[in-house]
């Protein structure tokens, strides 16, 4: 797992917004439904700057050969109350 969350980490924020919500991560997620690679998994990776503002990356890790299938990332001062419910690194399903 180790080396899936430096390779997310390194990935380029493409958005940045006051506050993160979960449905915004899902919706991202939903749109990359198009992958059908049945070893697939959604992953959330999040992390706390040094200035106090967050940055979460989405992932799409395919288990079996370890390659990330798609990736973005969010900056943000805050996140809502179900990202921050999360684990640091969590696997998302069930996101209909």
């Amino acid at each position: 797992m180790l080396p899936l969350i430096v390779a997310l980490a390194a990935v380029t924020v493409a958005c940045v917004v006051f506050m993160l919500k979960f449905g915004m991560v899902k919706k991202w997620f939903n749109q990359n439904q198009k992958i059908t690679n049945p070893n697939a998994v959604n992953v959330l990776l999040k992390q706390k700057l040094k200035s106090g503002e967050y940055k979460t990356i989405g992932g799409i890790f395919d288990t079996q050969t370890e390659n990330i299938l798609s990736a973005t990332a969010w900056q943000s001062q805050k996140l809502d109350d179900e990202l921050n419910k999360l684990e640091r690194v969590s696997v998302l399903r069930n996101l209909n």
